[in-house]
């Protein structure tokens, strides 16, 4: 796939003139330099021109939202115990194309240790896969993005694309996950555009769960949910990784010698191992399913092939389920913790037949086991050390001329002493 210097190429540019901006202010503050010189800004979504101003629009818009309409409390769903299911399938062709959304981050450079500035790079993207095949793609070569690992540009795309400001600790962020964040966003902005193109029936497949830790908002995530749902579209996330083990469970259903793909869900124990609670009842938030959850992802354990002994967690849209379906038409949420969610002989159904078609596209010898679409959109994605060393170049090709580098940047930034020293 060809790398596509042009807009990155422009925007490294562009940040190494503010970082560089920045260095030339932190030395006139020691005597250095005489602060004369001409450097543009980076971020073209820049919207203030300090964190005070930015508060000041957040503590607004805070304001406004309260001053809303008052809906009356959700409906509280029944605590029902969560009871071990497992179901046999076999494998069923999926009458639509399956599609599958996927990201990548890395850090592209940093300064001392990756918390006193540098930037990251994000791609995104999605393949639509029919009878074992890549049928569509975009984009069409793998495209990156530059992601300044600046606070002021994590509040402006989340208020431009989600109408909503962040509250968030720039101390808290590394390089990374200024990257990490944006990736999370560019997926669920691009779930949300799928999900206006595809057909009813249609199954949507992300790599990870149905949830984001700071970033789409949780409210931008459940009118995701509520949407497919009311379409007809299905999706769902796939963990590669996942604190929740369930491998006694499987252990146990393969030393039967069972050979057919299986699904349960996990026991209240197993999850409240994986996502203890620090004080208190469920007071880990991350399988929540209400406003101070993360997302909308029912977690299932599956095995989708008879021929590998391994298994993943699906995420399943709560609103697929009968007990959420009550709120597809309001501004509710179903205030309960997924292990508490109750699931109907209809549900149970209704997750055999979906994993019964994710199956069939998962016994590809090169990712046996394995969705092959969301394989497919991996390789798109994917951000190769070549990627990394290509950006680093640009950057060093932006600083040399000016007599700086990287180093000095980042040796001014750890000590000043140690550019105090020479003189």
């Amino acid at each position: 796939m060809a790398f596509k210097f042009g807009t990155l190429k422009a925007d490294v540019a562009a940040h190494i003139d503010n970082m560089v901006e920045e260095w030339a202010a932190l030395q006139a503050d020691w005597g250095l330099t005489d602060g004369n010189l001409d450097f543009s800004i980076v971020n073209a979504l820049r919207i203030w021109d300090s964190l005070q101003d930015c508060q000041v629009v957040w503590q607004t818009s805070k304001q406004a939202k309260e001053n809303e309409q008052v809906f009356p409390l959700p409906f509280q769903l029944p605590l029902m115990p969560a009871t071990e299911f497992s179901f046999d399938f076999g494998k069923e062709r999926c009458p639509q194309p399956v599609y599958a959304i996927d990201g990548g981050d890395q850090t592209a450079y940093e300064f001392t240790n990756s918390r006193r500035g540098g930037a990251g790079l994000a791609t995104y993207g999605w393949v639509a896969t029919q009878e074992g095949a890549v049928v569509e793609k975009f984009p069409k070569a793998r495209e990156l993005q530059l992601v300044p690992a600046d606070v002021l540009d994590l509040y402006n795309f989340s208020l431009l694309a989600f109408n909503q400001a962040l509250v968030l600790s720039p101390d808290s962020l590394t390089v990374r996950k200024f990257a990490a964040l944006r990736r999370t966003q560019l997926e669920f902005l691009q779930l949300n555009y799928l999900i206006d193109r595809v057909q009813p029936g249609t199954i949507i497949l992300l790599d990870g769960f149905l949830k984001a830790m700071f970033t789409p908002p949780v409210r931008f995530i459940h009118e995701i949910g509520k949407k497919t749902a009311r379409k007809g579209v299905i999706i769902m996330g796939i963990a590669k990784r996942s604190k929740i083990n369930m491998w006694l469970h499987f252990e146990e259903y393969w030393d039967t010698g069972q050979v057919s793909s299986s699904w349960i869900r996990p026991p209240a124990p197993v999850l409240d191992e994986a996502f203890r609670s620090i004080s208190g009842e469920d007071t880990n938030q991350f399988l929540y399913l209400g406003e101070k959850g993360r997302g909308i992802g029912f977690p299932i354990a599956a095995t989708l092939s008879p021929l590998r002994k391994s298994y993943y967690i699906v995420d399943f849209n709560c609103y697929d389920f009968e007990a959420a379906k009550p709120y597809l038409n309001t501004m509710e949420l179903p205030e309960v913790h997924a292990k508490y969610f109750p699931l109907t002989t209809k549900d149970k159904d209704f997750i055999s037949l979906v994993l019964a078609q994710v199956a069939y596209y998962s016994d590809k010898v090169t990712c046996l086991g394995y969705p092959f679409p969301t394989a497919a959109a991996h390789k798109l994605v994917k951000i190769t050390h070549n990627d990394v060393r290509k950006v680093r170049s640009l950057a060093r090709s932006e600083l040399l001329p000016r007599g700086i580098t990287l180093k000095d940047i980042k040796d001014f930034q750890e000590d000043p002493r140690k550019i105090l020293d020479a003189f």
